[in-house]
C-alpha cells in the first residue's frame, strides 16, 4: 500500500479509524476506544492493515463519483470498517460481533466484500487497475467445465455433424435449474436419453467421447466480483490473460490463489443499486447536489416510507419484493430499518423450518409471553425475544454460555453451516454441553435442546451483519418508490425488474 511518509499501515489505520470515530460519534467513549483497540489489535497481529485502506480508497472513490455501493457480508462487524466508511450500518448500536468478521481460527484473510451500481461498477474496476498498477491487479477467473450440453456440442462439432442436428440432440436433453444432478447425468450410460433415437456407430462414438469430457476444465470466465492486488508484478506470482472483456485476469481461480496468498477483493455488481443510482441521477438533475448526497440525505424515519413498509407494498423494491418477504413485513408490522434487517433474516429457511418465525412473530406481536430455555440465555438472546435469529447468536451461545473459545465456536458455526455430522461435531456437542453445564449449571438435557435448536438454525442462518447493509438498501428504495413512484417504477423497468417478469412491473 502506498503510504505518506514516516507512516506504517498499521499507523494510519489506527489514524483513520480514529477520525472517523470522532466524526461519527462526536466523541470517543470509553465503549468506542475499547473496541477500536480491540479491532486494531487483531487487524495488526494479522498484518491486514493494508486491506482496509486499499478498500477505504476504492469506497471513496465509488462515492466522489457517483457509484452507489453498500457493504454486504460479515465486514460490518467491524466498527474499524465503518469508521474509514466502509461499511454503512453501526455495529456498536446493533450489538455486532467483530469475531464473526475475523475469528482467530480463520486462517485466510476476512472478506470485504461491497457492492457496487452494476453499470457504473466498470468505472471503479478501472480505477483499481489505475491506482494500483495495471501490472499488479487481475480480476480472478473462474474455471467453466463441460456439463452435458456443450460436451455434446463440442465433440459433435469435432466430428463435423450439421449445426442444425448438433443443436436438436443438445435441446432434446432436460433442462436442470437447481438441486442434485439428475441420476442419468451421473449414469454410466452415456447420454441415455439420446441413445435409442441416434442409433448409427458415429452417434454413439460421439456421445462416449462426450460422456467421457464431463467436468473437464473448457474455457476460463471472470469471476462475478473477485480482484486481486499484488505486492509487485503480478506474473511474478500467477499466470494471467486478457479476457475478451479486455481485462486481465488470472489463470487460477480463487481456491489457488488464496493458496499463493493473494487476497481477494469482491466488487460486485447489483441491479437494486443500479436502480437506485437511476433515481437519484434524475432527482440530481438540474441541482447542484451529487447521486451521493441524493442517497445519503434519504431519512431513515420517515413516516410515509414506513407505512408503505408496514403495508407490503414493496413490489420493485430490493431484497423486500417476494410475496414471502412482503407478507413477513405485514406480520411484523415493519416499520424501520432495524425491522426490515430481522425481515430479512425470519425470511431464511432456519427460522421457517424450525417454527421459530412463528414463534418470534407472536412475541414481536406481544401475543406470547418471552421465555428462555435458560435464565443464562436472557442476555444473549434478548433483542430477538428468546429466538435464534442471526448466525452472530450461534457464536455468542457456544462462547458465552458454554465457555468455548472463540476459535472453536466459529468451528462449531462452520460445521453447522456445512452439514457436517462428523467427529469433530461429536466433540464439539459433547465440550458444549460439558461447558454449559460447569459455567452456566445448565442441566445436560437442556444444553441438548440449545444445541438442537443451534444446529437446526445455523445450516441456513443469516448474518445479522449483512442483513444490516441489505436493509439499507432496502429502505431507501422503499424511500424512492414512496416519493418518486413514477422515477422508480421507471428505473426498476430499466434494469430488467427483480423479483416479478416486466408485465407485473408494468401493472
Amino acid at each position: 500500500m502506498p503510504l505518506p511518509a514516516g507512516m506504517t499501515p498499521d499507523a494510519l489505520l489506527q489514524q483513520k479509524a480514529r477520525d472517523g470515530a470522532l466524526r461519527l460519534y462526536g466523541e470517543i467513549t470509553e465503549e468506542v476506544e475499547n473496541r477500536l483497540s480491540h479491532e486494531l489489535r487483531a487487524i495488526e497481529s494479522y498484518g491486514y492493515a493494508s486491506i482496509f485502506l486499499i478498500m477505504e480508497e476504492i469506497v471513496q472513490f465509488a462515492r466522489q463519483n457517483g457509484v452507489p455501493m453498500s457493504s454486504r457480508g460479515s465486514a460490518a462487524s467491524s466498527l474499524v470498517a465503518h469508521c474509514l466508511g466502509i461499511t454503512s450500518p453501526d455495529p456498536l448500536r446493533l450489538n455486532l460481533y467483530f469475531e464473526r468478521f475475523l475469528n482467530p481460527a480463520r486462517h485466510t484473510p476476512p472478506d470485504i466484500d461491497t457492492d457496487l451500481c452494476s453499470r457504473r461498477r466498470d468505472a471503479v474496476i478501472r480505477f483499481v487497475y489505475e491506482r494500483f498498477g495495471t501490472d499488479k491487479v487481475a480480476m480472478v477467473c473462474t474455471i467453466n467445465r463441460f456439463r452435458r450440453r456443450s460436451a455434446l456440442r463440442e465433440a459433435a462439432k469435432a466430428h463435423g455433424l450439421p449445426p442444425q442436428e448438433i443443436s436438436a440432440m443438445a435441446d432434446a436433453l432436460p433442462h436442470r435449474w437447481f438441486g442434485p444432478r439428475p441420476k442419468s447425468a451421473q449414469s454410466d450410460l452415456p447420454y441415455p436419453e439420446l441413445i435409442g433415437r441416434y442409433r448409427s456407430p458415429l452417434h454413439q462414438q460421439i456421445f462416449q467421447q462426450a460422456h467421457s469430457m464431463l467436468g473437464i476444465p473448457h474455457h476460463l470466465s471472470i469471476h462475478p466480483g473477485g480482484i486481486v492486488i499484488a505486492p509487485g508484478a503480478i506474473t511474478d506470482l500467477v499466470p494471467t490473460q486478457l479476457a475478451a472483456k479486455g481485462v486481465v485476469i488470472t489463470q487460477f481461480d480463487l481456491d489457488s490463489i488464496e493458496r499463493l496468498g493473494l487476497v481477494k477483493l469482491d466488487l460486485l455488481g447489483i441491479r437494486g443499486l443500479t436502480v437506485l443510482g437511476d433515481v437519484a441521477e434524475e432527482i440530481a438533475a438540474g441541482k447542484s447536489e451529487t447521486l451521493s448526497s441524493v442517497l445519503d440525505a434519504i431519512p431513515q424515519d420517515d413516516p410515509a416510507t414506513a407505512e408503505l413498509v408496514r403495508s407490503g407494498r414493496t413490489v420493485g423494491c430490493f431484497q423486500i419484493e417476494s410475496p414471502g418477504m412482503r407478507a413477513t413485513l405485514r406480520e411484523i408490522q415493519a416499520r424501520s430499518v432495524d425491522d426490515i434487517m430481522v425481515a430479512l433474516a425470519l425470511y431464511r429457511p432456519g427460522p421457517l423450518t424450525g417454527g421459530l418465525k412463528d414463534e418470534f412473530v407472536r412475541r414481536h406481536r406481544g401475543e406470547e409471553q418471552i421465555s428462555h430455555l435458560h435464565p443464562a440465555l436472557a442476555p444473549l438472546l434478548e433483542d430477538t425475544y428468546g429466538v435464534i435469529l442471526y448466525q452472530e447468536q450461534v457464536l455468542r451461545i457456544a462462547h458465552e454460555l458454554a465457555g468455548l473459545s472463540l476459535a472453536d465456536a466459529d468451528l462449531l458455526r462452520r460445521a453447522m453451516s456445512h452439514f457436517d455430522p462428523g467427529q469433530q461435531m461429536q466433540s464439539l456437542k459433547g465440550r458444549f454441553i460439558a461447558g454449559a453445564a460447569g459455567r452456566n449449571s445448565v442441566p445436560p438435557e437442556v444444553a441438548e435442546r440449545v444445541w438442537e435448536l443451534m444446529a437446526a438454525f445455523a445450516g441456513y442462518g443469516f448474518p445479522k451483519a449483512h442483513a444490516a447493509s441489505y436493509a439499507q438498501v432496502a429502505w431507501r428504495a422503499a424511500w424512492c418508490k414512496r416519493h418518486h413512484p413514477a422515477i422508480f417504477m421507471a428505473a426498476v423497468l430499466a434494469n430488467w425488474g427483480g423479483y416479478y417478469g416486466q408485465r407485473e412491473y408494468l401493472m
